[in-house]
């Protein structure tokens, strides 16, 4: 079996990019504005932590006060998610044409209406870790169910992409609740 040469390669690499001038829905509208789903699987992995603190804590931070760490948190879940909310925007039929201050404008309203439903997320994952201590008898602790128990990150993934689902975000609930599986 021979080696492809060059030419064969080109031949290729023209065929492919001769296809992406045809308009498909599955060519990317703008590579520079899409979700990113790194910056979206970031951002559960700190609301986790802020849902969940002192059980869940940034190793990174050096930050000894439970105010100071997480601020910092708090700060960087703010600005991923404001700034992911604004490029989904932009995929609805609604916001498909607004100029970008429209979109970060209804972004950070959006966020700050999200994040200030953090107290009744919390309310509602108290009950699921006490629920999946009662349901477990071999569990020695709620502390284990927040640690161990893959149905409760699972939940807990679940319920933040709800309350965004409810401030219709577009994209980034069904993001999170892929990342959960």
């Amino acid at each position: 079996m021979g080696s492809y040469n060059d030419k064969e390669i080109q031949n290729v690499v023209d065929l492919i990019l001769k296809d992406y001038e045809d308009d498909r829905v599955i060519n990317a509208i703008d590579i520079h504005h899409q979700p990113d789903k790194e910056v979206i699987i970031s951002v559960v992995d700190n609301l986790l932590k802020i849902l969940y603190p002192g059980y869940l804590s940034d190793k990174v931070f050096r930050v000894y006060t439970l105010k100071n760490t997480m601020s910092a948190t708090i700060e960087d879940v703010i600005f991923h998610l404001k700034k992911q909310v604004a490029i989904v925007l932009k995929y609805t039929d609604e916001f498909a044409a607004a100029p970008q201050d429209v979109l970060d404008k209804k972004a950070k309203e959006l966020t700050l209406a999200f994040m200030k439903k953090i107290p009744e997320i919390r309310a509602s994952l108290e009950t699921d870790v006490d629920a999946g201590f009662e349901g477990d008898p071999a569990a020695k602790s709620k502390a284990e169910i927040i640690f161990s128990y893959p149905g409760l990150f699972a939940v807990s993934v679940y319920r933040i992409a709800h309350e965004l689902h409810l401030l219709r975000v577009p994209m980034i609930p069904r993001m999170m609740t892929e990342y959960a599986h």
